[in-house]
């Protein structure tokens, strides 16, 4: 759709009681607005950066008059205002939209509404932050962490249901100094997923390089989460190489070439590349199938490329993980092994399998977990070898992709020798063969072992401690009492203690027995002998002999304990029913009410607690989930074999549940995992079956579907067998042949797949049904989806044809024919029937807009048989619409006339433009404009210039109308009068160019002066020449800082040859100029003025603007790759600087000067003529500035044109660390009126680029300097302020101090920033959620502050007082968020008393209970999480923070877990 919508010129003002909005500069547009960057002063005349949102929708036809309103053309007031009051909903969604998770302080402020120009805009702050597409990070970690958080926000964005669409770095504010805090700006294109399934009625924008093909291409319905991926790796690419991704960084099986990439280091490994790799394929697929389609798994391979450029920190990564059950005894054995290892670094548990050595082990490490930094537990499989390369991990070490195991192994031992030390320990568990050759040399490593093993070690003079079975009778007496709390006799007792020594007291049968006698009426005698009779044993003396003869204990064993339990309990069909149904959730804990319901089975309840209580089902009391212990699991599983046929009741209700609306996505996620697991471990092949199978996004699972419906003899197996072909094509799209096409092979394996279902869905169709609904929605719904798969996830472009997919595109259009066919006998409504001719007709769309080019718009679409399916829809009408409205996607007569132009076919052409303007569908102007082109492309001139002029008077002729209106086209009039020159046609050009005159108003300075010189050209009288460019001069001088278009290129070389403007003038002329060969015009404009200067008198001024000529020379293009001569004109720009240094002396002199204070003193220091002939107009003090000033200049040139050059980061750094960023910063403020908060941001920037090169104390300094302009802004609105200025500037100016290792500075910037915070939230306990917000955003940003402090402080353990002063924090973050009514005393005073902690506590856990923490909850986990993470071991048994863990974990374990977890 072309974008003719006029924007708001540069100073147009929107008054609004009494306040100013300037119009500073147009930045960007989406479907619906036109955004401008502005200006507007307070009450205070303090001065303001913000945005506007301009409500302006560029799918209405719109017109801007001459005093900026906007008017409705056609029939479409009624459009125009629901578009508007959508857009004010719009902005109160987006302020809404803040508050929820993570948001308020990830977006930029939306702040008010105005009703102006009879439109509305919304206003935004925007008076801090550095634009990503501007900001250069320091180092491949920060640019990462950027990318990171951009990646957070979004997924908060998808979380609560929104999708983003806008991603860039223009859309991306950078605060300073932290990489975690970004905050983001759309245009317009923010959507909820909702929003897009109603395609039909959503324009959405794009942006070239950074939007995903399906965006650009407006494939609405294909667009999802992974759009937004697409344009975060767009983002990175874009960082990573100075330039946006094209088509071949986009294939399946795109390779980049890393040596090109910033930030290069030798020391990477080339596992961080493969990732990069691996993430840039997984996000900039043209292919949505292979594009990751959830952001945990991007935001995962950004916390792997982080921690791989990591260069400097390796460590052992802690594995160790502890869930124990009742563990009982092996008090001496735990103290043994502390024992042992005062004498030895390895130790060997050897013992029967079973009989407790891992329990041992970890129970060992959780009493002793604090002596120990890292902890690794690595299971024993093969070879040693292969142990440390799978299990043993290091921090950043991953094998590379040609490295041999051998290799990877010998390297991490290696680095193993280097890292791991003492306070790390090491258990390898099942090492059950008797020698390994690689057992010494990994027993050498200086940290400690236990290694569980079957065998002797005691001959190998290691430390060996035997474990045997529990000896303790009392101990195995308390295992069983802990379970059972029954009085039992005497003669009891024994028949106990005979069960527990025939189970060889084996803790999971121990205590299933003890729950079995607590609620049975069974005796343990009779228990005894009924495990006797089971086993085949007459007397308990058989029972010794047996215990005695088997020594080693086994699985076998134990099962057939389990086992004679198992059928002992006699358990009746429900229970088995129950423990059969659960053991499909394999890895699952589930709610034990939402089990229940699932089972669909009467009083399913009282069966489960039975179950629970007999210690066949095992259920967390905290959080009321069940699930089968593993022994118990595998025993169900496999003796009880569910199948559908034996599960037919939770079978029915898993279909009933797949069915029902999730409430969030992480519930839709859940559901998909569940059905997974539950169909991977069920079998059968019944219908019931056979349709949950077709609930899973799986083809194996829709393939079993398949093979159960054909064998299924009822006619309406076609129907459910058509059903499951199509969700076969739709799951193809998402399935792992996607991922792992990378040849033209793969793809016919697609293509043949695609091909037979969808062939499969026609012949199963019309094997179902004659009627015309159900073919014509059936097979249209097929051919969506088809297209969707192959044209959406896909994307293949024009480059090359591919039989196999020209045959499915056939077969979708005989699928199309017969929907056609039925369409009209159909008893649909005309809507419907429309929409069906609309999705048939998108197949013969040609969208001129997709820049990629498409293989369907290449091979497939077909302007005409697109035309027919609109004018079928358009017969379906009682009066003729306008498509647009209702669809988009509309072809004109335009579009069937533009084929013919670029196929050379110019009467068809001609005669299909006129033909589109008798219809009515193409407007008169747009007629002879696109006639014009065509005549001119024929050389038909004459007709070309008979066609503007056509344009020019059917808009002249508007003045009769009543109105008097006229939308004079100047551009068009400045058309005509070139051509009119070109032709030598001079009369009639001099009448348009009088005419483009009376038309223009004042303003319209530069059509005024295009005019004016086209004049000036064609007259051959000197003195009205003169005249004429005296006109040129003036309107000239009227343009302002506007930019200079190509038209006016000729009047700049004829200005600069006439007129000689000094050298700032050149300099402002040169940055001015746009439009097509602009560099080249800059390029020449330059070299003409150093060869004029040249020609100059000798002197100090011509001599310095010669140097900054050729400096700015240098500066032209460094954004280019084409630009290859970039650092040779840096280098002459260097040399004739030096040049200009050594000419005045300026190296030998400037520094003593500075010690001088009169100009006599230094004259006597037989300075050259050059240098005494400047000094009599100027002190050698600024010669000495200027100098300095010009090299800074040149060396940040030169840094810039490396980093978009072939990027060398430490060449960057040795040019920055000569520039002096404080020189450059006071030169632009004294040749600039600059407000307070420029000057905040050019300091801001300054100390940036002080930090690049590590000099975080001038980075500090910079900062500092603009606090006396940050402070006048605060005391005028210190509410308003804080929030946004004082916040960001303090935030960045205690960073600043962070990296230079200043705690002391840092601590009390800290404590001024928490005061002030204190002072706000006092003044605003009351107030708004906004307000609220803020302090909750701040309190915990100042948390994050005191933990950087420890942090900084690099000892080995953390700092208790920065621990516990960042968590008091977090808890007053979680106080303001959850509680109402806050009481700002309690926050004062957290850490002093601890009632006024139970006071907080008790008023938190108040507040959770009611309804309007509801909306917070995502950000209240995410501050609880913070919480959960920042409680030390050190803190956890201090009862202060014990209450805080409290907190925390009840709304992690109320909100975070839903029905189910996942093992």
């Amino acid at each position: 759709m072309v974008d003719n919508r006029a924007g708001l010129e540069k100073n147009s003002e929107i008054i609004i009681h009494d306040k100013i909005y300037k119009i500073e500069n147009e930045i960007g547009r989406g479907a619906n607005c036109i955004v401008y960057n502005a200006k507007y002063r307070d009450n205070l005349d303090i001065e303001h950066n913000i945005r506007l949102k301009e409500c302006f929708p560029v799918y209405l036809s719109l017109e801007r008059t001459r005093d900026n309103e906007v008017v409705v053309c056609d029939d479409n007031t009624l459009r125009f205002e629901n578009v508007k009051k959508e857009f004010i909903e719009t902005y109160r969604r987006n302020v809404e939209l803040r508050k929820t998770l993570g948001l308020i302080n990830s977006t930029i402020n939306s702040t008010d509404i105005l009703e102006y120009n009879n439109t509305v805009y919304s206003v935004m702050s925007l008076d801090e932050g550095i634009d990503y597409g501007k900001y250069e990070d320091k180092s491949l970690i920060e640019l990462l962490e950027h990318i990171k958080s951009i990646a957070i926000i979004i997924e908060k964005y998808h979380g609560n249901g929104y999708l983003h669409l806008d991603l860039k770095p223009e859309n991306v504010f950078i605060m300073p100094e932290t990489t975690e805090h970004i905050m983001l700006f759309d245009f317009d294109s923010v959507i909820t997923f909702a929003g897009i399934e109603a395609n039909d009625k959503v324009n959405i924008s794009y942006t070239e390089g950074f939007s995903a093909p399906e965006q650009i291409q407006g494939r609405i319905n294909r667009i999802g989460k992974h759009t937004d991926i697409f344009s975060i790796g767009a983002i990175l690419f874009y960082k990573l190489f100075d330039r946006k991704p094209d088509l071949d960084d986009m294939r399946i099986s795109s390779r980049y070439n890393f040596e090109d990439m910033r930030f290069k280091d030798s020391r990477y490994q080339p596992a961080l590349y493969k990732t990069m790799e691996k993430f840039l394929r997984k996000t900039l697929s043209v292919s949505t199938a292979s594009r990751w389609s959830e952001m945990k798994p991007v935001i995962e391979a950004l916390d792997e490329m982080i921690n791989l450029s990591d260069v400097t920190r390796l460590y052992l990564v802690d594995s160790f993980q502890y869930n124990q059950a009742c563990f009982v005894g092996r008090n001496k054995e735990i103290e043994c092994i502390k024992e042992m290892f005062n004498d030895s670094n390895a130790i060997f548990l050897s013992g029967i399998g079973g009989i407790g050595k891992t329990e041992l082990a970890k129970q060992y490490v959780k009493r002793n977990r604090g002596n120990y930094n890292n902890v690794v537990f690595a299971i024993f499989n093969s070879s040693i070898e292969q142990m440390v390369c799978e299990s043993v991990n290091i921090n950043g070490i991953s094998r590379d992709k040609d490295e041999s195991t051998v290799e990877y192994f010998n390297r991490k031992m290696k680095l193993l020798e280097t890292i791991v030390t003492s306070d790390d320990l090491i258990i390898m568990d099942n090492f059950d063969i008797d020698s390994e050759i690689n057992l010494e040399r990994f027993l050498q490593l200086p940290c400690k072992f236990i290694i569980t093993t079957r065998e002797d070690f005691r001959d190998y003079n290691y430390k060996q401690l035997v474990v045997d079975k529990i000896e303790d009778e009392e101990d195995i007496m308390e295992l069983f009492l802990s379970y059972n709390d029954i009085e039992y006799s005497k003669s009891e007792k024994e028949a106990i203690s005979e069960l527990l020594q025939f189970v060889d007291y084996h803790t999971m049968t121990v205590e299933l027995i003890a729950k079995y006698l607590q609620h049975t009426d069974m005796s343990p005698e009779e228990l005894l002998d009924k495990f006797l009779e089971k086993e085949g044993i007459n007397n308990t003396n058989d029972t010794k002999i047996k215990h005695r003869k088997d020594r080693k204990l086994s699985a076998e064993s134990v099962n057939r304990h389990l086992r004679m339990l198992f059928d002992l309990s006699g358990f009746d069909k429900i229970e088995k029913e129950i423990l059969c149904d659960l053991s499909i959730f394999a890895g699952v804990n589930i709610r034990r009410g939402k089990f229940e319901e699932l089972c669909d089975i009467k009083n399913a309840h009282i069966k489960v607690e039975a179950l629970i209580k007999h210690g066949w089902i095992m259920e967390d009391e905290i959080t009321g989930k069940i699930y089968l212990h593993q022994i118990i699991q595998d025993l169900v599983y496999k003796d009880l074999a569910p199948d559908a046929s034996k599960c037919e009741g939770i079978i029915r209700e898993m279909s009933k549940y797949m069915e029902e609306e999730p409430k969030n996505f992480a519930e839709k996620h859940n559901k998909e995992l569940l059905l997974d697991i539950f169909l991977e471990r069920m079998s059968g092949n019944t219908i019931d079956y056979a349709k949950l199978c077709m609930k899973s996004k799986k083809i194996e699972n829709l393939e079993k579907a398949e093979e159960i419906f054909l064998e299924y003899n009822d006619r309406e197996k076609y129907n459910l067998l058509q059903k499951t072909y199509k969700k076969l094509i739709d799951a193809f799209a998402g399935s792992d042949y996607m991922l792992e096409i990378e040849s033209d092979d793969d793809l016919d394996i697609v293509f043949v797949n695609i091909y037979n279902w969808l062939e499969k869905v026609i012949v199963c169709c019309e094997e179902y049904s004659e009627d015309p609904d159900y073919l014509s929605q059936e097979l249209i719904e097929a051919g969506q989806i088809t297209v969707r798969v192959i044209d959406g996830a896909l994307i293949l472009t024009s480059e090359k044809k591919y039989s196999g997919l020209d045959s499915i595109y056939e077969l979708i259009s005989k699928t199309y024919e017969i929907a056609t066919d039925n369409i009209p006998k159909s008893s649909y409504n005309n809507e419907i029937k429309e929409r069906m001719y609309f999705e048939i007709k998108n197949l013969y769309y040609r969208d001129r807009d997709n820049i990629l080019g498409s293989y369907k718009d290449e091979y497939v679409a077909d302007s005409e048989k697109a035309f027919f399916y609109q004018k079928k829809m358009m017969e379906l009408r009682p009066e003729k619409p306008d498509i647009i409205n209702y669809y988009g996607n509309t072809v004109t007569e335009a579009d069937v006339a533009e084929d013919y132009r670029k196929r050379g076919e110019y009467d068809k052409a001609i005669a299909m433009y006129k033909s589109g303007y008798k219809e009515g569908n193409l407007a008169y102007e747009n007629v002879m404009e696109e006639l014009a082109d065509i005549y001119y492309e024929i050389n038909d001139i004459d007709k070309a210039i008979e066609c503007l002029e056509n344009v020019l008077r059917v808009e002249k002729s508007s003045e009769n109308m009543e109105d008097g209106i006229c939308c004079y086209s100047e551009w068009v009039c400045c058309d005509l009068i070139g051509l009119l020159v070109e032709q030598k046609r001079y009369d009639t050009a001099t009448k348009y160019c009088y005419e483009l005159l009376h038309y223009c108003n004042e303003e319209d300075a530069i059509y005024i002066l295009v005019a004016y010189f086209y004049l000036y050209k064609m007259s051959e009288d000197g003195d009205k020449r003169a005249e004429l460019w005296n006109k040129c001069i003036e309107y000239y001088r009227k343009t302002g800082d506007s930019g200079i278009p190509e038209k006016l290129h000729e009047f700049i070389s004829e200005y600069l040859k006439k007129e000689i403007p000094d050298g700032r003038e050149i300099i402002r002329i040169v940055d001015k100029i746009f439009g097509k060969n602009h560099e080249e015009f800059q390029v020449e404009i330059l070299e003409n003025s150093i060869e004029k200067y040249k020609s100059y008198k000798d002197g100090y001024k011509r001599d310095y603007y010669i140097v900054l000529f050729y400096a700015k020379l240098a500066e032209i293009g460094y954004t280019s790759p084409e630009h290859k001569n970039r650092m040779e004109k840096c280098r002459k720009a260097l040399d004739i600087y030096n040049e200009f240094v050594r000419k005045y002396s300026l190296e030998k002199y400037a520094g003593k000067y500075l010690e001088m204070d009169k100009e006599e003193k230094y004259m006597e220091n037989n300075v050259g003529k050059q240098v005494k002939k400047y000094v009599d107009k100027n002190t050698e003090k600024h010669m000495k500035k200027d100098a300095e000033f010009l090299r800074s200049y040149i060396y940040d040139i030169m840094a810039k044109n490396i980093e978009y050059g072939e990027y060398d980061y430490d060449e960057i750094k040795k040019y920055k660390r000569k520039c002096n960023y404080e020189l450059l910063v006071e030169n632009k403020i004294n040749m600039s009126v600059l407000s307070d908060n420029e000057i905040i941001n050019i300091w801001k920037e300054a100390s940036y680029s002080y930090g690049m090169v590590e000099n975080y104390r001038k980075a500090s300094e910079c900062l500092i300097r603009a606090l006396p302009n940050m402070l006048r802004i605060y005391e005028n609105d210190k509410n308003e302020e804080f929030k946004s200025t004082y916040y960001y500037l303090m935030w960045d100016i205690i960073n600043a101090f962070i990296d230079d290792k200043d705690i002391q500075n840092a601590f009390s910037y800290i404590e001024k920033f928490y005061d002030e915070l204190m002072n706000y939230t006092n003044d605003n306990k009351k107030n708004g959620e906004s307000e609220r917000s803020d302090m909750v955003r701040i309190m915990s940003d100042i948390a994050y502050l005191i933990l950087d402090l420890d942090y900084m402080e690099l000892a080995e353990k953390p700092d208790m007082d920065y621990i516990k002063m960042a968590l008091d924090k977090y808890l007053c973050a979680l106080y303001l968020l959850v509680v109402e009514n806050i009481d700002v005393d309690l926050i004062n005073n957290i850490h002093n008393s601890e009632e006024q902690i139970e006071k907080m506590y008790q008023s938190i856990m108040e507040s959770s209970r009611k309804d309007s923490i509801s909306e917070k909850i995502d950000w209240i986990l995410s501050v609880a999480d913070y919480i959960s993470k920042t409680i030390y071991t050190e803190t956890k048994q201090d009862d202060k923070y014990k209450i805080y863990k409290k907190i925390a974990d009840y709304f992690i374990d109320k909100y975070k877990k839903n029905d189910m977890e996942f093992r």
